[in-house]
């Protein structure tokens, strides 16, 4: 009887607790706007499914009474729902992460979360300059001195205190061809 109250206890106690971090979830997803992989799925998914095993293996061990059983029921669906919930945020955040060439233009100060995007999906080294400026626009900055440099502001750093400014670098070389590329936090 102890043990069985115990488990009850610690299912309940881990139910607010899985809540509260699918909770900060909800807001670091916002906040962030990660790219949609496998790893991003499962760490969304892992309160539910922690919440989901330790119910069923409390309901298996204990014959637990319909009460209980339903109690476990009812914080599993609201769980599912807040799984749901983040999972439809991210898919919904995840846009703003794609390059779009006119997002790119329109949006400087999100182009912060473009970036991986452009950098995995896009060849730009061996792009010329005339191809960097009419797939990217005018730069901020050009630095013609011995290091031949092409700025683009990207936007404010990601993360919740933003008080840097990120920048993509473009630098080329004398026939006027990007050779290198870097994205720096000011």
């Amino acid at each position: 009887m102890f043990l069985q109250r115990f488990f009850s206890l610690f299912y309940i106690i881990l139910s607010f607790f899985s809540f509260f971090i699918s909770l900060i979830y909800i807001f670091l997803i916002i906040e962030f706007k990660p790219v949609v992989d496998f790893m991003t799925l499962l760490i969304i998914s892992a309160p539910l499914i922690f919440m989901l095993v330790s119910g069923f293996f409390l309901n298996m061990t204990f014959k637990l009474s319909i009460k209980k059983t339903k109690m476990i029921k009812y914080s599993n669906s609201i769980m599912i729902l807040i799984c749901i919930l983040n999972l439809v945020i991210l898919l919904v955040n995840n846009r703003y992460n794609e390059f779009s060439q006119k997002r790119w233009l329109e949006h400087e100060d999100k182009r912060v979360y473009m970036i991986g995007d452009l950098i995995q999906n896009y060849q730009l080294l061996g792009m010329d300059i005339t191809e960097i400026y009419s797939f990217l626009g005018e730069p901020m900055m050009v630095d013609n001195n011995e290091s031949k440099v092409l700025t683009y502001y990207l936007g404010n750093e990601r993360g919740i205190i933003r008080i840097d400014s990120t920048v993509l670098e473009l630098e080329f070389d004398e026939n006027e061809v990007i050779s290198n590329y870097r994205v720096k936090t000011d």
